[in-house]
Parts: C-alpha cells; structure tokens; sequence
C-alpha cells in the first residue's frame, strides 16, 4: 500500500511538472504571436497609410485633368508620384515581383521599353492597377498599350502583363494564348524566357504536366543562360 502511494505521488509530482511546463510553452506561444500579430498591424497599416496617399494624389490628378491645358506639367508630376507611391506596396501573390519592378521602373527610364507618352502614362496606369490586385481596370488600359508601331520588346513586355493580368483574373486559356503570343511572335524580347516558366507552371497547375515538360525543355534550351531557367523548380 505504501509502495503504491509513493508510486501515486511520483506520477503525480511528474505530470504537475509537465503541466507547468506545457503552461510556460503556452505562455511563450501566446508571446510570439502577439508579437507576429503586431508586426502584421503595423504591415498593414503602412500599406493603408500609403494606399490613403495615393487615393488623395489621384484625386488631385483628376481636378488637375480637367484643366490638362493648364496644369499637364503639373499632372505628369503627380501621376509619377502616384505610381512612385505605389511601387512600395507588395503586388498580390502571383504577380512576380522582380519582373515588375524591372518593366515598371527601369524598364522606362532606360529606354528598354520604348512608348509614347500617350501609351506610357497608360502602361504605368495598367502596372499600377495590376499592384493594387485590379486585375479588370487593369487589362483594358494594358490591352489599349499594343500597337504595331511598338518596338517589338515593348509589345512583348506589354503582352506579357496582359498575360499575368489574365492570369490572376482565372482566365487561363486567355493567359496562355497572350504567353505564347509573346514566345511566338517576340521571341527575343525580355519578356520572351518569363511567358515560358509561367506557360509551364499554369499547364502543370491544369495538370497537363507532358505540356508543361515541353515548355520547362524549351525553355532551357532557346534561353540557357536566362534568369527564369534558374527559377525552374522553385516555389
């Protein structure tokens, strides 16, 4: 009898000790999230703040524009602002970052992606309404952009995005065709290796893995030394 109350008492000093133990990891846990949940307020937070700075420069855009002949200098300036305002903003999941940052900045001022001022003030636009996850505002401006007299990099760059926007709005059959479109037709466009590595991935998310090999082979082969041969297999 003594034996087995000593042995009731070690059992139950050793889960008293685990439960304390489970309480301490309990109370870290709840400490780490807190801590995570803050920093996910203050993301958010920065993101709104900006998103508030952008609405109100938008809305000075549009009294300016009613006096365009006035005030275009000035209007040209916010616009840039604007679209500087919202490269800071993370684009939605599935739009690739490294891509738009380089079409959306450098592309432009280096003179890589040559347009007019009429269709550059609407590529931006299209860029930045593809940032903000407005895919349907979006893909009109984008499509409005493609023009035969484009150099054909610009047109690539252009039919690319179309494709990303198409995308991200469920419309895969539409994607693929703009993809193929920038392969087939431009093929030696910046944008040419992208619309390959996206082609594969979406023919893989449609199951289609045997098209989507066709393309992963393709793409190492027409452009080795490409960025996006690197990406093959990642994410």
């Amino acid at each position: 009898m003594r034996l087995l109350f000593v042995t009731l008492v070690i059992n139950l000093t050793f889960f008293v000790g685990c439960a304390e133990n489970l309480q301490r990891d309990i109370v870290l846990l709840q400490s780490e999230l807190n801590r995570v949940k803050s920093m996910q307020s203050e993301h958010v937070t920065s993101i709104t703040e900006l998103q508030t700075d952008v609405d109100r420069l938008r809305g000075q855009i549009e009294v300016l524009e009613h006096n365009r002949g006035a005030g275009s200098s000035a209007v040209a300036q916010l616009e840039e602002r604007v679209s500087t305002l919202l490269q800071r903003v993370p684009p939605p999941k599935g739009v690739p970052v490294y891509a738009l940052e380089e079409d959306q900045g450098k592309g432009l001022t280096s003179g890589r992606i040559a347009l007019s001022s009429a269709y550059r003030n609407r590529y931006n636009r299209g860029l930045d309404l593809l940032r903000e996850g407005n895919y349907n505002a979006a893909l009109p401006l984008l499509e409005s952009c493609l023009d035969d007299m484009n150099t054909p990099e610009a047109n690539g760059t252009i039919l690319f995005w179309i494709g990303v926007t198409l995308g991200q709005l469920g419309e895969d059959k539409r994607a693929l065709r703009a993809y193929n479109d920038v392969v087939i037709r431009f093929p030696k466009s910046t944008r040419a290796p992208s619309s390959l590595l996206r082609q594969a991935k979406l023919f893989e998310i449609l199951g289609d893995t045997t098209t989507a090999k066709i393309m992963y082979k393709k793409l190492k082969t027409d452009y080795p030394n490409a960025r996006e041969t690197k990406m093959i297999g990642e994410e």
